[in-house]
């Protein structure tokens, strides 16, 4: 739902000759998560940002030899300012589920016969 900032992420990415459109950000998000993932151990302390990247930028088209520096010049510059991008359609989504909560909420409080007969019937304690 969260992502790294676009704007954040596209200068260096152009500099190096890539100009990726924000849907092209999101899918590297995702891809570098699947490397993050599949990794046989996770990255040595401090190294996480930085070692996302690598996938990131390879995921953005950036030539593999380039990707190393460019994460490692990025994940400096960036620390702890990138993730600020709320997702295409996420609000969309979040909207969509609040109203289904509130429907699933307004149901749930109905009583039915039938509720009413399991309330009884369950033992309580005193």
């Amino acid at each position: 739902m969260i992502f790294p900032q676009p704007d954040l992420l596209r200068p260096p990415l152009q500099e190096v000759g890539v100009s990726p459109d924000v849907a092209s950000f999101e899918r590297a998000h995702y891809r570098a998560m699947v490397i993050q993932d599949l990794a046989a151990a996770p990255p040595a302390a401090g190294t996480w940002w930085r070692e996302y990247l690598v996938g990131y930028f390879d995921a953005c088209g950036v030539a593999e030899d380039q990707c190393r520096d460019l994460a490692a010049a990025v994940a400096a510059a960036t620390m702890g300012q990138a993730w600020t991008h709320v997702g295409t359609g996420v609000m969309a989504g979040l909207r969509a589920l609040a109203e289904l909560a509130a429907e699933l909420t307004a149901l749930s409080g109905r009583r039915s016969p039938a509720a009413g007969d399991r309330l009884r019937a369950c033992p309580t304690t005193a």
